[in-house]
C-alpha cells in the first residue's frame, strides 16, 4: 500500500465495543493510499483547492432526504485486506451508477477512489485529501486512461474526527469540483444505515482502484455484509466482509433501493477480519449541505 496518508499516519483505528455487544474487533489500520509511478501519472498539477471544516452545529438541518440520487441514467501493496477469497471483480462498464464512480488522483503521486454524490461532489476517504499544496483530480469512468474526461477539486469539505470509532466513522471528505461532472454522469443518494434491517444481509456493493492492480483498472465486489453499525453511534461506523486494498480508499460503499443508488460508506480501513467504512448522519448531512452550498 505504499506510505500513510500524513493525516492518518500515526493512527490505528479501532472500533469501539459495546460492553453487551460481542468482544471487540481487531483493531482497524488506516488503509493507505497507493502510490503511482510517475510515468503512469495523468493529472497534472491543478489548482491547490481550499479547505473547508463542517461543525456538527452547521450539519443538524441538512438530512438524508436532501442527498437523493439524480435523475440521470446513462444508456449502454504491503497487505492485502482480503478475507477468504478474493471476490473483486475487474468490471468495465460505463452505465449509471458505474459512470458516477471513478479514480482520484493526486499530483503528489497517488491514488483513491471515490464517487459523485452531487452535480459537482465527489465523496472519499479524509486520508485521501492531497497534501499541503498539491492539487487533486476526480476521474470518472477511469480504464487505463480518462474516458469520460475528468476535474480538479477547487475546494475540499472535511470533519474533525472523534476517537476510537468515532475517528473511522468520520473518515470521510467531499471534494467539490471545478465542473458538474454529475451532469452527464450522474451522482448517486446518500442514506444512514437501518441497523436493524441491513445488518447481516449479504446485498451492498463497492467498486474501487486496488494498488495491487495497478489503480488503473477499477474492480467491483458483491454481496457484502455490514456485521456491525453501531459502534460510535447509530449508523457508523460500518465493519464489512469486503476485500479491501489501498488505492480503493474513499470507494463508495452502495446499494440499490426503488430503483435509485444510494452511498452508504466511503472505503476506510482494513483488519484482518474486515473492511471498514466511514459512514453515518454527519456524512449524510455533509453531502446536503454541499449540495445547498455547492450547487
Amino acid at each position: 500500500m505504499g506510505h500513510i496518508n500524513f493525516h492518518l499516519a500515526t493512527a490505528i483505528i479501532a472500533f469501539c465495543a459495546n460492553i453487551l455487544a460481542a468482544p471487540a474487533p481487531d483493531p482497524y489500520a488506516p488503509l493507505g493510499v497507493a502510490p503511482i509511478a510517475k510515468a503512469a501519472t495523468n493529472a497534472a498539477q491543478g489548482p491547490v483547492p481550499i479547505m473547508v471544516t463542517f461543525t456538527p452545529e452547521e450539519l443538524q438541518h441538512f438530512g438524508s432526504e436532501d442527498a437523493q440520487p439524480s435523475n440521470t441514467t446513462i444508456e449502454s501493496l504491503e497487505t492485502r485486506g482480503i478475507i477468504g477469497p478474493d471476490n473483486r471483480v475487474l468490471w468495465d462498464r460505463q452505465d449509471y451508477p458505474y459512470s458516477a464512480m471513478g479514480r482520484i488522483e493526486g499530483s503528489s503521486g497517488y491514488a483513491c477512489s471515490g464517487s459523485l454524490v452531487g452535480r459537482r461532489l465527489v465523496a472519499t476517504a479524509k486520508h485521501c485529501v492531497p497534501p499541503a499544496g498539491a492539487s487533486v483530480r476526480f476521474q470518472p469512468k477511469y480504464f487505463n486512461g480518462e474516458r469520460g474526461g475528468g476535474s480538479y477539486a477547487t475546494t475540499i469539505i472535511t470533519m474533525a474526527q472523534g476517537n476510537g470509532a468515532c475517528f473511522q466513522k468520520e473518515d470521510w471528505a467531499i471534494f467539490v469540483l471545478a465542473d458538474p461532472m454529475g451532469d452527464q454522469d450522474g451522482y448517486l443518494g446518500a442514506k444512514v444505515i437501518n441497523c436493524d434491517a441491513q445488518k447481516n444481509r449479504a446485498m451492498f456493493f463497492h467498486l474501487g482502484y486496488p494498488g495491487d492492480h495497478g489503480t488503473q483498472t477499477p474492480y467491483r465486489q458483491e454481496a457484502i455484509t455490514v456485521s456491525r453499525c453501531a459502534d460510535c453511534e447509530p449508523g457508523g461506523p460500518l465493519e464489512t466482509d469486503a476485500d479491501a486494498v489501498g488505492g480503493q480508499s474513499g470507494g463508495p460503499l452502495w446499494l440499490l433501493e426503488d430503483g435509485s443508488r444510494y452511498l452508504y460508506g466511503v472505503l476506510s480501513g482494513e483488519s484482518s477480519i474486515g473492511a471498514g467504512f466511514a459512514s453515518g448522519g454527519n456524512l449524510v448531512q455533509a453531502i446536503g449541505k454541499a449540495r445547498n452550498d455547492f450547487p
